[in-house]
């Protein structure tokens, strides 16, 4: 009888959120922050740019040569939502953030452990210090990286340097995969993409769906291969909703114990390309953390697929900033973010706002 109780309540929390999210209602976007955006587009030299801001109570969408249900890439953002997967996992029980990523490989399957250190956990993946690689070679199945991995020799031990690697995040979505005994695809839609009624947020979009993609280099195409690092399409429309349900998390809750640090950037000897934003003070599940006017704000880059995205969010202020472009180039989306942050700094947590 518990148990069903247990369920039930479950139940009711999902279906509650499901309700909360979809009451979202965007309005058009407040003049002043239309100026500075369309200046942010102009010099990203994309054709097509979408912007959500949550400014307390009213959430605020802008698209140029797009609108808020045009299907794009949010590639790397996909890994906050990894983070939460984890902080579930958790929650319930299946894994502790320090268990070995051995105890959650696939059977006969062997990490890699250096001579000199020690071997490589959950934690380690989720904060990038693992000592894995940036990139896994291309085309790999799930049992090839994981034959690739056995083979592989860490260049460094495990959590002296913090270096962004989207292979770590690939494994860690295979071990949570793992331990829950179901696909990554299935706990995303059980914990996040179903309870928020994110219907556009997917990994293999439908045909209806990729009419809505906005134009880019790749095709729309599913993304199995690299679904927990990077996979995710998305829309205005469904970030918002999210963007939302993240500044208002109640605490304990899983989405809010996945922005809390797990790594002080003091406790690193090295912080190698994860400052693209800005300086970095802590990493959490997904999330950097960092300051701005002396706010607490978590922040993700994302770039691939023929989009650069960013997210900057201020959940003691519940204000927050999503933008994407569809255009790939470094420099620019390094020039986009700190706009970004100027722009939520000035016109979101300035005092007089």
């Amino acid at each position: 009888m518990a148990t069903k109780m247990r369920s039930v309540r479950t139940w009711l929390f999902a279906a509650l959120f499901a309700v909360l999210a979809t009451a979202v209602r965007a309005e058009a976007m407040r003049p002043d922050l239309a100026q500075r955006l369309g200046a942010m587009h102009a010099a990203s030299g994309a054709t097509a740019m979408i912007a959500v801001v949550v400014d307390g109570e009213r959430t605020y969408v802008e698209g140029i040569n797009a609108n808020e249900r045009s299907l794009v890439r949010i590639n790397s953002l996909t890994k906050v939502m990894t983070g939460e997967l984890l902080a579930t996992l958790i929650a319930q029980g299946r894994v502790r953030l320090d268990d070995t990523l051995q105890a959650h490989a696939p059977p006969r399957m062997r990490v890699p452990v250096p001579r000199a250190g020690r071997a490589i956990t959950l934690r380690d993946l989720t904060a990038h210090m693992s000592g894995l690689p940036r990139d896994l070679p291309p085309g790999l199945s799930v049992a090839a990286r994981w034959r690739w991995l056995a083979r592989f020799k860490l260049r460094r031990p495990p959590a002296l340097v913090a270096e962004y690697s989207n292979a770590a995040y690939t494994f860690l979505g295979d071990a949570l995969s793992n331990a829950a005994s179901t696909s990554y695809e299935a706990l995303l839609k059980r914990h996040i993409t179903g309870p928020l009624a994110l219907a556009d947020t997917t990994l293999n979009p439908t045909p209806s769906q990729c009419e809505r993609l906005l134009p880019a280099t790749h095709p729309c195409m599913p993304t199995y291969e690299f679904a927990a690092m990077g996979g995710l399409y998305s829309t205005a429309s469904d970030m918002a909703r999210w963007m939302r349900a993240e500044l208002e998390a109640p605490a304990d809750t899983p989405r809010a114990v996945a922005q809390d640090a797990i790594v002080e950037r003091q406790a690193l000897k090295r912080v190698l390309n994860l400052d693209m934003a800005g300086p970095m003070d802590a990493i959490a599940m997904g999330w950097l953390r960092m300051r701005l006017n002396g706010v607490l704000v978590l922040q993700k880059t994302g770039g691939g697929g023929g989009f650069m995205n960013y997210v900057i969010l201020a959940p003691s202020r519940r204000k927050g900033l999503f933008l994407t472009v569809n255009r790939v180039d470094i420099p620019m989306l390094r020039r986009l973010s700190r706009d970004a942050n100027m722009l939520v700094a000035e016109a979101l947590l300035a005092p007089h706002h």
